[in-house]
């Protein structure tokens, strides 16, 4: 059982696995109420908590509608319906996701999180979900035609021709006008590593005529991702997401993937930019942190920790192995070094996260490497975040692309033994969609993002001397492409499935020309999608753009 559902059924609410719910609400002729979440989301475990904590509005979800439970991560394709509801029903879009279905699975509606105004306050779905009862007794009629129009959304607004440079113009400009210029990032409030955009932008970059505002407008996002809170300094890798538009309050849960995808960004960012940071530094560390706190014995990658860890008080808060006081600082350091790092990080009377806050003088500089391996050492004793083993496929594929690079920029570390030990393992005919904590292989074998995050990573594999790397990239991708059209859409695990498949495409042309086609297809296949919504096709525009070359 995933960890998301584990959570779920420890609280008061009876939420069922999916398949169950839709039997049971068939035969009591109920709604079915699906939560959808993630095991390592921050928001998703609150929302269980808040529901769960309404006693009135616990007692209505047992008893009008059959909860059910679904975790985003190993139910795509229900995932992907979910999203498509919450963007035509709510115009919103991520996780966690509450929806409304009829008894037999067919989707109403969906609604996305948003906390109480105060403490103790009802949650706002409090309203949704009566709202959503009442159009149950009521209404019924209604709630069909609803689902029927639902199910007759297209996935993509349509197919075209590969879009041209003007195209890509439009797009650029249009993240171009949403970028921060002041703190860096794109959009406003909360601070996402958008590491799908980021790739598209620095292609756009790297051609000749890239006019200097996009240029600088990378060089203040990467320097803002490697000195903000959202890059952890103390033990490396990266957090999923700021909350603010400063980037010091990250979310808890640190994830693998998100460590080697943001590699890749940096080192990318690397090559391309003119005035380009030390930023390879910083994702070798993070690297390095996801074969550390995320490695498992069968030499695969594990998902990552949870954002809520033990507090030392018997209780539990969001990131409290990773936040500091000052005066935490001085007991470690002594008042001189917590100085030091106090202006340095920004630490004060309240437990932040560290982040780079200003710059040191010279002989404070030099005392800095050696206050932070004392404050590691400290952190490491400190009661350690809980963490979901599971070894999702995809992760697998991208670990690979991201620790080959690694070796590429430092031969003499560790990378190419683990890449050598991950694809020990991954070196199958019939991958499958993830292994549990204890090294159990899911029964259903991986999906098409899977697939195309394997071809991808068997490919970067031949440099580190994988046996049979370049078959099986062929062998994945043939198997990806053999899925049906690909889903447009980037989310917050980085570039869309279609990106990932056009991409992987575009490695295997490196050696064999006629692989250049079908990346064409698929990224002609969703250049509807790329026209109508090209900041959340942003990965598609990266992949047009290795083919125009």
């Amino acid at each position: 059982m995933s960890p998301f559902l584990r959570l779920c059924r420890d609280g008061s609410i009876p939420w069922r696995a999916l398949d169950q719910a839709v039997d049971e609400a068939v035969r009591r002729d109920l709604p079915l109420l699906i939560l959808a979440g993630r095991a390592l989301d921050h928001w998703s475990a609150r929302w269980v908590a808040e529901l769960g904590a309404q006693g009135a509005l616990g007692e209505l979800v047992a008893t009008a509608f059959v909860p059910a439970a679904v975790d985003v991560d190993r139910d795509p394709p229900t995932a992907r319906a979910i999203q498509r509801a919450l963007a035509a029903t709510a115009d919103a879009s991520g996780w966690p996701a509450l929806a409304l279905a009829l008894p037999d699975g067919r989707l109403v509606g969906a609604g996305a999180y948003a906390p109480p105004a105060a403490p103790g306050a009802q949650p706002p779905a409090a309203a949704m979900l009566v709202a959503m009862a009442d159009a149950w007794r009521e209404r019924r009629d209604d709630l069909e035609d609803d689902a029927l129009r639902l199910g007759l959304l297209p996935d993509d607004p349509g197919p075209g021709e590969l879009p041209g440079e003007l195209h890509a113009g439009a797009a650029e400009a249009h993240a171009m006008g949403a970028a921060d210029t002041l703190a860096g990032g794109f959009g406003p409030g909360a601070r996402h590593p958008l590491p799908a955009l980021l790739g598209f932008l620095l292609a756009r970059a790297a051609r000749p005529e890239a006019p200097l505002p996009l240029a600088q407008q990378l060089e203040r996002t990467c320097a803002a991702l490697t000195a903000g809170a959202l890059h952890d300094h103390l033990g490396g890798g990266f957090f999923r997401t700021c909350r603010d538009p400063g980037w010091r309050e990250p979310a808890g849960e640190k994830r693998a993937r998100d460590a080697f995808l943001l590699a890749l960004v940096l080192w990318r960012a690397e090559r391309v930019l003119p005035a380009a940071g030390a930023w390879s530094e910083p994702a070798l560390r993070a690297c390095g942190w996801a074969l550390g706190d995320c490695a498992r014995a069968d030499g695969l990658v594990a998902h990552g920790l949870c954002a809520y860890g033990p507090d030392g008080a018997g209780g539990w808060a969001e990131g409290a192995a990773w936040r500091w006081t000052r005066a935490q600082a001085a007991a470690v350091l002594g008042e001189d070094g917590a100085r030091i790092c106090a202006r340095r990080f920004g630490l004060d009377d309240t437990a932040r996260v560290p982040a780079v806050q200003a710059t040191l003088v010279e002989a404070d500089a030099a005392r800095l490497p050696e206050l932070v391996a004392r404050l590691q050492a400290a952190r490491a004793e400190r009661p350690p975040h809980p963490r979901d083993g599971t070894a999702f496929t995809a992760d697998q594929g991208l670990a690979l692309c991201a620790l080959a690079e690694a070796h590429l920029r430092d031969p003499a570390g560790p990378w190419r033994t683990r890449v050598l030990a991950l694809w020990s393992t991954l070196a199958s005919d019939h991958p499958p969609a993830w292994w549990e904590d204890d090294g159990t292989a899911a029964a259903v074998p991986a999906g098409q993002r899977a697939l195309a995050w394997l071809a991808r990573g068997a490919w970067a594999a031949r440099i580190c001397g994988c046996l049979g790397a370049a078959e099986r990239a062929h062998a994945w991708a043939e198997a990806a492409l053999a899925c049906g059209p690909a889903d447009p859409a980037d989310d917050e695990d980085g570039p869309s499935t279609a990106a990932v498949l056009a991409e992987a495409c575009c490695d295997l042309t490196e050696e064999y020309p006629g692989w250049r086609r079908a990346a064409e297809a698929v990224v002609a296949g969703c250049a509807g999608a790329m026209r109508q919504a090209p900041l959340t096709c942003a990965g598609l525009w990266a992949a047009r753009e290795r083919l125009h070359r």
